[in-house]
C-alpha cells in the first residue's frame, strides 16, 4: 500500500490540556480487518471535542497495511545487573486523548467502550494530570529537555519526509510506579544528584556535579554526533495505592527509544545503571506507531 503522507496527528503537539487518558487494547481473535476498521472511524468521528492520538502496534498496522514484512519491531524486555526490571507488555493499540475540560474526558470515556469492545480488549487504562508547572510527583519539572518550537519538536517527534512512514512518529509508552517516600526520604541534595538537575529551577548540574549514574546523564544522548531528541508528552497519575508516571515518547525513529532503554538498564559499553531504577519501576513497555492523518484515513478506509 503506496500511501501519500504530510500531516501528523495534531494531539501529538497539542500542550493546552490538563488532563488525559491513555487505554491500549489488544486485538480479538474474532474481529475482522473491516470490523476494526469500521470501529476505529466511528470512534475518530465520535471524540471530535478533545485531543485524539492514535498508535497501531507492529502486527496490527502490519495487517492494516497489508504488508508482507514486519514494519517495526515490537518492544522487548531489558534487564539490568542488578536486576531492575522493564517488562515487555506489548499491545496491539494505544489511544491517547487529552483535554483542558474533564466534563469532555468523562463523555469521551462512556462513549469509547461499547465502540471499541466489539472488536478490542482493554489490557491497559491510565489517568493522568498536569502536576504544578509541568513536575513529576517527585517534585521535578517532566520534560526539561524537550525541544522548545514547534518545528523542533515536529524534527524529534515525526519521521522524515523522504521515509514512507513519513509524517507519522513512533511511540514509546510505560507506567512507571514511583516509590514516593523512599526517594523523598533522600535530602534535596541526593534527589537532584539521581536526576541531575536542581529541583526547584530545573538547572541541569554541569561538570563533575553530573554524577555519570543520573537520570539525566543516562538519557542525554548523542550517538555518531546525532542528538538521539524525542518529544516527551509523559503524564503524572496518583491514588490512595499507587503513584507514578506514564512515560509517552514520541520519536522520528525507534532506535531512539532502544537507545534509551539500553543507556537506562546498564547494557551499552559503559555498563553504567541509571540510579533513578531505585526508586521508580515500569510495569508496562510497548511500541506503537501513529500514523500521520493522511495515514490514518486511509487505513480505516472501509
Amino acid at each position: 500500500m503506496r500511501i501519500k503522507m504530510t500531516r501528523p496527528q495534531s494531539g501529538i503537539f497539542a500542550e493546552q490540556s490538563t488532563a488525559f487518558e491513555v487505554i491500549e487494547y489488544r486485538a480479538k481473535t474474532c474481529a475482522t480487518l473491516q470490523q476494526i476498521r469500521m470501529a476505529l472511524a466511528e470512534l475518530k468521528q465520535q471524540l471530535d471535542t478533545i485531543e485524539l492520538v492514535i498508535g497501531f502496534g507492529p502486527k496490527l498496522l502490519q495487517t492494516l497495511t497489508g504488508s508482507n514484512e514486519t514494519i517495526f519491531d515490537e518492544y522487548t524486555p531489558r534487564q539490568s545487573s542488578h536486576g531492575h526490571q522493564a517488562p515487555a507488555t506489548q499491545t496491539d493499540l494505544f489511544l491517547w486523548f487529552h483535554s483542558n475540560d474533564q466534563n469532555n474526558l468523562a463523555e469521551a470515556l462512556i462513549a469509547l467502550q461499547p465502540i471499541m469492545e466489539k472488536v478490542m480488549t482493554m489490557t491497559q487504562q491510565c489517568s493522568g494530570f498536569k502536576y504544578r508547572d509541568n513536575r513529576d510527583l517527585t517534585g521535578f519539572v517532566d520534560g526539561s529537555a524537550n525541544p522548545k518550537d514547534l518545528a523542533a519538536k515536529q524534527q524529534a517527534a515525526l519521521v522524515a519526509a523522504e521515509h514512507p512512514l513519513s509524517g507519522g512518529s513512533f511511540i514509546l509508552g510505560q507506567i512507571w510506579q514511583h516509590q514516593l517516600s523512599k526517594f523523598h526520604h533522600q535530602s534535596i541534595s541526593e534527589q537532584e544528584q539521581i536526576i541531575g538537575r536542581t529541583k526547584a529551577d530545573s538547572i541541569e548540574l554541569s561538570g563533575k556535579a553530573m554524577p555519570n549514574n543520573s537520570h539525566v546523564n543516562r538519557t542525554d544522548l548523542t550517538i555518531d554526533e546525532v542528538a538521539q531528541k524525542m518529544y516527551r508528552r509523559s503524564m503524572p497519575f496518583a491514588n490512595a495505592s499507587q503513584q507514578g508516571l506514564y512515560f509517552l515518547g514520541f520519536s522520528c525513529q525507534l532506535s531512539r527509544f532502544d537507545a534509551l532503554l539500553d543507556s537506562m538498564y546498564g547494557l551499552t559499553d559503559d555498563g553504567i545503571t541509571d540510579r533513578l531504577l531505585d526508586f521508580s519501576q515500569p510495569v508496562s513497555g510497548s511500541y506503537w506507531f501513529a500514523p500521520s492523518e493522511d495515514m490514518l484515513a486511509t487505513l480505516l478506509q472501509s
